[in-house]
This record gives structure tokens, C-alpha cells and sequence, in this order.
């Protein structure tokens, strides 16, 4: 999940509607996320190539442990047992929606980071670092995440300024700490 969030910035709602052969497909060596217009909060299509360094990992959790999760006879809701196609299922193999989705991703990144990242902040990475690593293609970030408008990339999702000033305030703190009290 974190790695497909991380490589197409996908909003939660669609991470968690990914489904096997419909906007989750595979096209040679790699998986293609792709979303009519309609399918998506901002009504623009997606048709984005993950990264090839995914197609071993999306291989194994599709051969190894997405059938453990499909529904079996006697499981509720199991109706006829058939795949629902969902690229992820929740324990009785129905589909992991995406409030099922934001608390997984909280939880894996509280356990493994010690901070719970919410799927949202993941869309703001990326403007961020290009506006910190590449600040001449910053503004590449307005296509990728599907906005209308660049200014709505800049005020809502690029953190590099904050991160700045956040910068400055420690660097600022830390001189008035080590400077000696006149008293």
C-alpha cells in the first residue's frame, strides 16, 4: 500500500477502489493505475505507470497473500465465494475502503516511523521535496496531482516553506541556548 501511495499520490478513496484489471492493470513489465475521469474527486483521468521496481512486490502480494484474504465458504458475507477484484480485502475478502485503508497506513507508520502519516500527507511529499530538491520543477507537482491550478499545489501541498522556517526557528533556538544569560 505505502509503496504504490508513494509512487502515484493516488487520494485514499482511489488507493482503496484499485481493482485487478479495471484501474489497477498490468501492461508488460510494469502496473498502470488508471481511473477514468468520473472515477476520480478532481473528474481528470489517471493513467500512470508505477514503478518496474514494484512488479515483484505487487506479484508476491497477489500470488502469496491476497488469495489467504479471498472469501472462502463459510466466511460472512462470502455470498458465492467469487473475487471481488479489489487489489486489497478486508478479512472476510470484501473490499478494505478507504477508512480501512487511512487506519492501516496510520498504523504501519506510527509502528514503523514512530509518527502516524495519514494517506493525504503522502500527496504532499512530493511538492515538497521537488520544491526543496528541484525547485525549478516544482511546478510539474500541479499535473501529477491532478489539480486545476498550480496555486492550489502551492498553498495546500507544498511544505517546503514551513519546513524552512522551521528550520530557522531551530537554528534561532539553539543560539539563544547557547548563548550565556546576562544576570
Amino acid at each position: 500500500m505505502l509503496m504504490i501511495l508513494l509512487a502515484s499520490w493516488l487520494r485514499v478513496g482511489n488507493l482503496a477502489a484499485l481493482r485487478l484489471g479495471h484501474s489497477l492493470v498490468r501492461r508488460g513489465d510494469c502496473w498502470w493505475v488508471v481511473f477514468e475521469a468520473r472515477q476520480t474527486k478532481n473528474r481528470r483521468p489517471i493513467n500512470l505507470p508505477l514503478p518496474a521496481e514494484l512488479t515483484p512486490m505487487i506479484g508476491r502480494y497477489l500470488g502469496v497473500w491476497r488469495p489467504v484474504l479471498l472469501p472462502r465458504p463459510g466466511m460472512p458475507d462470502a455470498g458465492v465465494c467469487s473475487d471481488p477484484g479489489f487489489l486489497w480485502l478486508g478479512r472476510y475478502g470484501g473490499m478494505f475502503g478507504p477508512k480501512k485503508v487511512n487506519k492501516r497506513i496510520n498504523e504501519v507508520t506510527h509502528r514503523e516511523l514512530g509518527q502516524a502519516l495519514n494517506p493525504h500527507l503522502f500527496r504532499k511529499l512530493m511538492p515538497t521535496e521537488l520544491a526543496i530538491a528541484d525547485p525549478a520543477h516544482v511546478g510539474i507537482a500541479q499535473p501529477l496531482l491532478g489539480h486545476a491550478s498550480y496555486d492550489t499545489t502551492q498553498t495546500y501541498y507544498n511544505l517546503a516553506q514551513a519546513i524552512d522556517a522551521a528550520r530557522r526557528v531551530q537554528t534561532t533556538l539553539a543560539m539563544l541556548r547557547q548563548t550565556p544569560s546576562k544576570g
